[in-house]
């Protein structure tokens, strides 16, 4: 893994970034996860960041994708955190509404608890206000206003969504 993050950030060959970012999200799909992989990550993380701005949008796909797919309970906040700061630098429509969507499934499964993932899905939504799923906003209403929709269309007071796996 840290051989492939090496082939990333010294290459300006796209092709060779490509397959490298893809070789790192099929060997953690296949379960190849050693136990200093977060701190490849952290080490690498501005290199996976630095793919999000490249011009060629499969190579941007392809780093969302890879941090999506490396990321972990140690450097679940770094990675949200940075994936909105890109949100809001960067209006990279093409990637947009794939990026929300990743932003909000990592928040709800890393979140160390409601208020967090509150914070989260609110500067969001202040981001990337019209690529934003319906299904988020009525479930962060859920939460701010403690109902949820019980089985049979009646409310409760009971929160819909767990802070954590």
């Amino acid at each position: 893994m840290a051989l492939l993050a090496k082939f990333i950030s010294s290459t300006g060959n796209p092709n060779i970034k490509y397959l490298a970012l893809e070789c790192l999200s099929r060997l953690n799909s296949v379960g190849m996860k050693a136990a200093h992989e977060a701190n490849i990550i952290q080490n690498n993380l501005p290199t996976f960041l630095g793919n999000l701005r490249e011009n060629d949008i499969s190579i941007r796909k392809r780093a969302l994708d890879t941090l999506f797919s490396l990321c972990t309970n140690e450097v679940a906040s770094e990675i949200i955190n940075e994936l909105l700061d890109h949100l809001q630098e960067d209006n990279d429509y093409e990637l947009m509404e794939e990026m929300v969507l990743k932003i909000a499934i990592l928040a709800e499964k890393y979140a160390p608890n409601l208020s967090w993932y509150v914070d989260v899905i609110i500067k969001l939504i202040e981001y990337a206000g019209d690529y934003v799923d319906e299904d988020l906003w009525f479930r962060v209403a859920q939460i701010v206003t403690g109902f949820s929709a019980g089985s049979n269309g009646e409310s409760s007071a009971e929160g819909s969504i767990t802070a954590a796996d």
